[in-house]
C-alpha cells in the first residue's frame, strides 16, 4: 500500500484495558508509546505522521511536541483550548461557578500539568512539523471556530486547513473529501521512499 497506517485504541476504547477515566495526559502517553513501538520496532528512519479525532486530535498535537519522531500531525475536529471545553460542560451541566473553578483547579493538580499548555492553541506554537487541520462546518460538538484559532496560533506556513461543509463532528469521517485531502497533505509533504 501507499502508506503504513497503525491504528492506536488509547485505554479505555476498543479492546484496550480499562482505567476508569481518560486524559489527555493518558492518551499522550499511549500515542507516545505506540511512537516509540512503531519507530524502534516497524519503521525505523520512515516519516511518522500522526492523525486524531477530538481529543485524539488535541493529544495527537500534543505529543508531536514531546517527541522528534513525529514529523506531522492531522488533527481532525479538535478543540482549540481545553480549559474552556471543559468549563462550558460544567456550565451545561448547572455547576455553580465557584465549584467549577475548584473543580479545573483540582484536575490541573491531578494530572500534574496547567490544562492550558494541553490546549492544541498553546501546544501548536511547540511545533515545528507541518500540520492539516480539518473540521466540519457544522460540528455540534466543538465550535467551527476552535479550527481557526489552532490555525492561527499555528507556525505560518506549517500549519493548513481544510473545513469540510455540511458535516457534524463524526460525520466528516466519512466523506470522501477528507481522505483525499489528508492523501494530498501527506503527498506534499512527505516522501514514501
Amino acid at each position: 500500500g501507499r502508506w503504513r497506517i497503525v491504528l492506536l485504541n488509547t485505554r479505555n476504547h476498543g479492546d484496550s484495558d480499562w482505567e476508569g477515566y481518560s486524559t489527555m495526559p493518558h492518551y499522550t502517553e499511549d500515542i507516545l508509546s505506540t511512537v516509540r513501538f512503531v519507530s524502534e520496532q516497524h519503521l525505523p528512519g520512515k516519516p511518522l505522521v500522526l492523525l486524531g479525532h477530538s481529543m485524539g486530535a488535541a493529544s495527537s498535537i500534543y505529543a508531536a511536541g514531546k517527541d522528534r519522531r513525529v514529523k506531522g500531525v492531522v488533527s481532525i475536529a479538535s478543540f482549540a483550548n481545553i480549559k474552556e471545553m471543559m468549563h462550558d460542560g460544567f456550565v451545561k451541566n448547572k455547576l455553580p461557578g465557584l465549584l467549577i473553578q475548584a473543580l479545573l483547579t483540582y484536575i490541573e493538580f491531578r494530572i500534574g500539568e496547567k490544562l492550558q499548555h494541553l490546549s492544541p492553541e498553546y501546544s501548536i506554537t511547540q511545533l515545528n512539523v507541518p500540520v492539516l487541520l480539518i473540521h466540519g462546518d457544522q460540528d455540534s460538538v466543538v465550535p467551527f471556530s476552535d479550527m481557526e484559532r489552532i490555525f492561527q496560533a499555528g507556525r505560518q506556513g506549517q500549519v493548513e486547513k481544510f473545513a469540510v461543509a455540511g458535516q457534524d463532528h463524526s460525520s466528516l469521517l466519512a466523506e470522501e473529501s477528507v481522505a483525499e485531502r489528508i492523501d494530498r497533505f501527506l503527498n506534499s509533504k512527505f516522501n514514501r521512499s
